[in-house]
């Protein structure tokens, strides 16, 4: 199949269709081995998938790494390797004057795949060795219509057509950046809605708990998180019993009666307790089925499955099972029920020890920081003042690592997390930057109360204009 054919029928904005063009014949044309780097989470790693099994299709040799750190010394990298192409995924946008000051020491190609803050530039780079493509130049929120991954897609169809099998791992990536939560929109749904069209994927509607039965799935759910039953089996055992269900029903085995009690059950239930209707009815929502090993599976788990190896440092299993090896699909899967037992464990004393309030932010301490986005997007959805943003912070030796989570009733009320965290962050020596609704940075540990105070007043200043 063409490579011009699939990105022609998808009705892309002309200029970027020329950028993933440019990009694909800079990485087809380069002789030597090509340096992959990417961030860690299931957004992250479903792009390094995605690029290195085209990379391998088309015969190029490549040496990956992937990285927590969203700005990430790319100089340290380059060390490692006399390369002289370098491929950036779910990062690089923030990067790109640090780039430029390393191509000015060596001769460097650089593609770049995000879809993050462009930090106030309305212009991608575009030249002969340096492409950088960000559905944000293209007037798509990166946010919500874009993911990595999905860019990381197009950019294997401009390389060769017959990639399409890699869509799956595309809206996997998109659902790990839980860009698929009030259905996939703008560039998402333009892929999604081509690969149902190719019969690759098919659509329903229904809620998202998994798990063998129903009283398992209400045991272990931490998304939805219901507060004051998830992790306490005495609590689910009552409310099943309340409405007639048995707990070891599966939700297949429900009667469709039982099954809408049960759905406006749990609707209701977290109605009050505080949960907002548009966080609550997130339960129901769009599923999009792939068949992947002989398997029907549902790819937004594949991208938590993903991710949760990302998150266990396993980058490799999280590439493994993009590229289809089954060892890292099972491993993958066993890490994702161990991520999802300690989030409910972290969630649980949470509930019980609450958290700090500032005038306009309120934070948690996190012990690791592959939970702290995690539990402060959960913390701010189900257990907190949903009139503030969370932020999880993390000790690590001599900085500080800030997760922040937001909704998104707070961004259509002024909130833009990337500014904020960047204007806090560098105002304290470090540096921050992503989404209007999720963002991070990294400080000086001594500089930690500096930083929320400053954070506390930027996002203040947000809110009130």
């Amino acid at each position: 199949m063409s490579a011009v054919e699939p990105l022609s029928e998808m009705n892309l904005p002309e200029k970027m269709i020329d950028a993933l063009f440019k990009a694909a014949e800079l990485i087809r044309s380069y002789g030597g081995t090509v340096r992959l780097i990417t961030h860690y989470d299931g957004d992250g790693l479903s792009s390094a998938g995605i690029l290195a099994k085209s990379f391998m299709r088309e015969g190029v040799s490549f040496h990956f790494s992937a990285t927590k750190n969203a700005t990430p010394s790319i100089e340290e990298f380059m060390r490692e390797t006399s390369s002289e192409l370098i491929v950036l995924a779910d990062l690089g946008t923030a990067l790109v004057e640090d780039l430029e000051a390393l191509r000015r020491k060596r001769k460097l190609g650089v593609v770049i795949v995000d879809h993050h803050d462009t930090a106030g530039r309305d212009s991608p780079v575009m030249k002969e060795d340096f492409v950088e493509i960000n559905p944000r130049y293209y007037d798509y929120d990166g946010t919500r219509e874009a993911s990595a991954s999905t860019i990381s897609f197009l950019l294997s169809l401009a390389l060769r057509g017959d990639n399409l099998d890699l869509g799956v791992y595309a809206l996997a990536g998109a659902g790990a950046d839980k860009q698929l939560q009030e259905g996939a929109k703008g560039i998402n749904k333009t892929v999604a809605d081509y690969l149902v069209g190719e019969e690759m994927l098919r659509k329903e509607v229904g809620v998202r708990l998994p798990g063998e039965s129903l009283e398992r799935a209400l045991y272990l759910a931490v998304e939805p998180y219901f507060p004051g039953m998830s992790g306490r089996s005495p609590a689910v055992r009552r409310f099943l019993k309340e409405l007639g269900i048995k707990g070891e029903w599966s939700f297949e085995e429900l009667p469709e009666e039982k099954c809408i009690s049960l759905n406006s059950a749990l609707y209701l239930y977290l109605l009050k307790r505080g949960v907002r209707h548009e966080i609550a009815k997130l339960m129901f929502r769009e599923i999009y089925w792939a068949s992947l090993h002989g398997e029907r599976v549902d790819v937004e788990d594949v991208g938590y499955e993903i991710n949760a190896a990302g998150r266990a440092g396993e980058y490799s299993v999280g590439v493994g099972y993009v590229l289809g090896d089954e060892e890292s699909r099972q491993r993958a899967r066993g890490l994702r029920q161990r991520y999802r037992e300690e989030i409910l464990q972290r969630m649980l004393q949470i509930e019980e020890k609450g958290g700090k309030v500032l005038q306009n932010i309120q934070y948690i301490e996190v012990d690791r920081d592959v939970y702290a986005g995690t539990l402060a997007g959960l913390c701010m959805q189900y257990l907190f003042d949903p009139e503030k943003p969370t932020i999880a912070v993390t000790r690590a030796g001599d900085e500080v690592r800030i997760s922040a989570r937001g909704t998104w009733y707070l961004v259509k009320r002024g909130l833009d997390l990337a500014s904020a965290l960047r204007e806090a962050a560098e105002g304290c020596g470090g540096r921050g930057g992503g989404h209007n609704i999720a963002a991070g940075a990294t400080i000086p540990a001594e500089k930690l109360q500096e930083f929320l105070r400053r954070l506390d007043k930027a996002v203040g200043s947000q809110m009130e204009g």
